[in-house]
C-alpha cells in the first residue's frame, strides 16, 4: 500500500497487515489510527478489483513490491 499523504503509517504495508490493524481495533484493541479513518480504504480495498477491473484506489495505492 503506497501513496496515503493524510495516513502515511499506512505506506509500504502489506494488506494483509493493514486487515491485522482493522481487526485489532474491532476487537477493542489500539492502533494509530481509528476505525473511523481506517473504513473508507477498507470499504475501497473491497472493491479495488471488482468484476475484474482495477479501480482507481488500486491503481493509486496499490503496488507489488516497494512503494516507488
Amino acid at each position: 500500500m503506497c501513496g496515503f499523504t493524510d495516513l502515511p503509517e499506512l505506506n509500504g504495508l502489506k494488506v494483509r497487515d493493514f486487515l491485522d490493524v482493522v481487526q485489532t481495533l474491532l476487537g477493542g484493541g489500539t492502533a494509530t489510527y481509528s476505525i473511523v479513518q481506517l473504513d473508507p480504504i477498507a470499504q475501497n480495498l473491497n472493491v479495488s478489483f471488482q468484476d475484474g477491473f482495477k479501480s482507481q484506489f488500486a491503481a493509486d495505492h496499490l503496488v507489488n513490491g516497494a512503494c516507488p
